[in-house]
């Protein structure tokens, strides 16, 4: 009986990660491939496995949703840097050390509970190594703090700040919340760009992302003891111009998202995420296109209902540049795959951009 309590914690706290991260659908398609008893709904899940199963099969159910759980966290929503592939680039995989023991180890693919995450540094940690096949995957866990504002009750203040703070209209507070990111490095065997993808809360922030990103890179150059000067991965492709040629492709997904600058200097930003239609089709996108003649897009979010072959997917793209890059010099080196439900769409996502480089 205590192994079998056990067996239901350890589904409960699969599920319970996996709650807000993937889609209920995905998980009852995923049980039921693998001849799992679902439910309607997440707080059922984990009771109809283990009363209809054995043991046995409630751990099996486990080691499955932890793979899924990890899974996700590879090809899930990330912030994405590709880097030319060099001659220079196998010699990482060969200084690789063997993998460790770390703090994450314990609960890995699961993030570790929040007291231990905010007593470790924020430097990235090599948790896991996984090679499937057409190329190698490393994850790297750190704790990501994010500062959070939130609005205040007077009611919820002490009788003598009541008194104080009754005159304002409204109180608000900053909050330091903390996450377990979950940073990938993939290095392909073919002549594909390696992937450096992270997790990254404010995605358009571009101190942030490029911090993190900067920040994997480090870590793995001090892995494989090659200074950072000499590390092969120092250039990412400049994305910006993939912008404009997606745009100027009525074939290619369908634009939800824009930022552009017209012939005038005026700025306009249009969205379109509630209804599936292409804004480059729009009515007020079209007229105001014949009206000025051209415009120059500097953000680009397009998105996918279909693979190549035709097959159901959804997938999203977020090119996010600024203006500042129409005139500037300065790169867009980074992407954001927001919609990755699996790692077909992902990779999906991946091959598009690619396509145009």
């Amino acid at each position: 009986m205590h192994q079998l309590d056990t067996s239901r914690t350890r589904l409960k706290t699969s599920i319970r990660s996996l709650h807000g991260l993937v889609p209920f659908r995905i998980v009852q398609h995923f049980l039921r491939e693998r001849n799992f008893p679902t439910s309607r709904s997440w707080a059922d899940v984990a009771d109809n496995i283990v009363n209809s199963c054995d043991e046995r099969d409630a751990l099996r159910a486990t080691d499955a949703l932890l793979t899924l759980y990890e899974e996700y966290k590879i090809w899930g929503k990330k912030v994405v840097a590709l880097f030319p592939m060099t001659a220079q680039i196998p010699e990482i995989l060969r200084k690789l050390p063997p993998l460790e023991e770390n703090p994450y180890s314990a609960t890995y693919p699961l993030p570790l509970p929040e007291h231990r995450l905010r007593k470790l540094p924020e430097i990235p940690c090599l948790v896991a190594v996984r090679d499937i096949g057409e190329g190698l995957i490393l994850v790297f866990c750190s704790p990501r703090y994010k500062v959070v504002r939130e609005q205040l009750s007077l009611e919820h203040l002490r009788e003598t700040y009541i008194e104080q703070y009754k005159s304002f209209d409204e109180l608000f507070a900053v909050r330091k919340t903390i996450t377990q990111a979950y940073d990938v490095v993939y290095i392909p065997r073919n002549q594909t760009p390696v992937q450096v993808r992270v997790d990254c809360l404010q995605f358009r922030h571009t101190r942030s992302a490029d911090k993190y990103l900067d920040s994997v890179l480090v870590a793995l150059a001090s892995l494989v003891n090659i200074h950072t000067v000499a590390f092969p991965l120092k250039k990412p492709i400049n994305l910006f111009p993939l912008i404009r040629k997606i745009y100027d492709n009525p074939k290619e997904g369908r634009v939800c998202e824009i930022s552009f600058e017209c012939s005038t200097q005026a700025r306009h930003h249009q969205h379109f995420r509630q209804v599936r239609a292409d804004l480059r089709n729009e009515v007020y996108h079209r007229a105001g296109l014949e009206a000025v003649g051209m415009i120059s897009p500097y953000l680009l979010a397009v998105a996918w209902d279909k693979d190549e072959q035709g097959n159901p997917l959804e997938a999203e793209i977020v090119l996010p540049g600024n203006r500042k890059m129409l005139r500037d010099a300065k790169p867009l080196t980074r992407a954001f795959i927001p919609k990755a439900v699996s790692r077909e769409a992902f990779d999906f996502a991946i091959r598009r951009i690619q396509s145009y480089l």
